[in-house]
Parts: C-alpha cells; sequence; structure tokens
C-alpha cells in the first residue's frame, strides 16, 4: 500500500495489498539470524502491525537481527510508526547501520508535504542522500556480501533453524503475496517473472538447490 502516486516509482501502480501474518510466521521460522532486514512497499508506514509482527517473532524464535533498514515518504506519521521503530533499533545489534530514511525528493515533496518530528530526534533518521544508499550497495556487492539467491553459493556458516545450510549472506526478497523473489527491484506487474518459490517452500527450495539433508 502506499499514500502517494510518484511518477518515478519502480512499482507501477499502487496495490492495496498488505502481508499476511502467516507469510512472515512461515519466514521467520526458517531462519535463525538475519543480518539486514528491510521493510519496503508502497510505504513501510502504513503497515506498522507487520513490523511489530515481525519483531515479535524474532523474539519469539530467538532470531538475531544485525541491523535494519526502512525508506519512509514521512506523510501523516504515527506515534506506533515511531515506536517500531525505536523498539527494532534497540533489538539490534549492530545499532551504527541502523537506518530510518526519509524520501524528501521532488517526486515526493511535489505531492505532499512530510511532517517527520516524530522521528526525527532518532539518531538513526536520517534525510534520504542516493548517492549514499548507492554507495553503499556497490561496495556491499564488491565484498561479495550481497547475492540473488539462486546463484549463492553454499557458506559455512549455519544460519538455518534446520539441519542444512542456507548460504550465510543470501538477500531473501519475501513480497506481499508470500512468495521468495530474485530481486527487489521489480515492479508489481513483472514479479511473477521472477517467483522463486513461495514462502513456505522455502526450505525446501534450499535442500534441492544446493543438495543438502
Amino acid at each position: 500500500m502506499c499514500n502517494l502516486q510518484c511518477e518515478h516509482c519502480l512499482r507501477g501502480c499502487r496495490q492495496l495489498v498488505n502481508i499476511e501474518r502467516d507469510y512472515l510466521r512461515s519466514f521467520f521460522n526458517q531462519v535463525s539470524s538475519v543480518g539486514y532486514l528491510v521493510f519496503s512497499g508502497g510505504e513501510p508506514s502504513l503497515n506498522t502491525k507487520a513490523i511489530v509482527y515481525s519483531l515479535e517473532l524474532m523474539k519469539q524464535y530467538r532470531i538475531t537481527l544485525d541491523y535494519f533498514g526502512i525508506v519512509t515518504n514521512g506523510i501523516r506519521l504515527k506515534p506506533e510508526f515511531a515506536q517500531a521503530c525505536k523498539d527494532l533499533y534497540n533489538y539490534s545489534d549492530i545499532k551504527s547501520l541502523c537506518s530510518l530514511q526519509l524520501s524528501n525528493d521532488y517526486y515526493h515533496l511535489k505531492q505532499r508535504k512530510y511532517d517527520d518530528s516524530l522521528v526525527n530526534h532518532f539518531p538513526f533518521y536520517r534525510k534520504r542522500n542516493q548517492k549514499d544508499g548507492d554507495r553503499i550497495e556497490k561496495q556491499l556487492h564488491r565484498e561479495g556480501k550481497g547475492e540473488s539467491i539462486p546463484h549463492a553459493a553454499v557458506r559455512s556458516s549455519t544460519i538455518s533453524r534446520h539441519s542444512y545450510n542456507f548460504p550465510s549472506r543470501a538477500f531473501l526478497y519475501l513480497n506481499a503475496l508470500g512468495m521468495i523473489v530474485n530481486g527487489v527491484d521489480w515492479s508489481y506487474d513483472n514479479q511473477d517473472d521472477h517467483i522463486i518459490c513461495p514462502v513456505d517452500e522455502l526450505t525446501n527450495y534450499y535442500s534441492q538447490k544446493f543438495n543438502v539433508s
């Protein structure tokens, strides 16, 4: 879901869809640690319940979290969203990398004015600098810290809650329809062309893909 209709949006036309709790539970039930957790959209602040529930699941399953990233348009932010971001920050292990960013570019601001008064005091908040984001992403790829999961090699680190190894530095993209997608930068119209498997089949996918048991 989103409360804007930006001309440049890579998602295309907005959809009135929120991720279901069962998809989140299935996902977190299959991992034991999370390096970088991103809530995207749409507009993440419109689905604070998903953020809160994700944190509840990580605590319930004792899943470690290194750090998180959220990008918001800052329009009509509510206290419960600010609290959810604060709770994620407190739970994260690498607080210096936690990030709540405001999209304050031309496309967003020409539609509505943002109000960041609920979050601008957080140490992990800043207004987004696209060059900064591009630099970090390129650095991660140069260091081999981000790979699409079909191409990720099995590493020595075991992060699965089951009896085999996940690739320890693979990106797992879960969309609102409960599908694991190969890459995040797809429009809603063509995500179907890049689906790897339903989230419920993630464990089976890896066991078959990498021939481990």
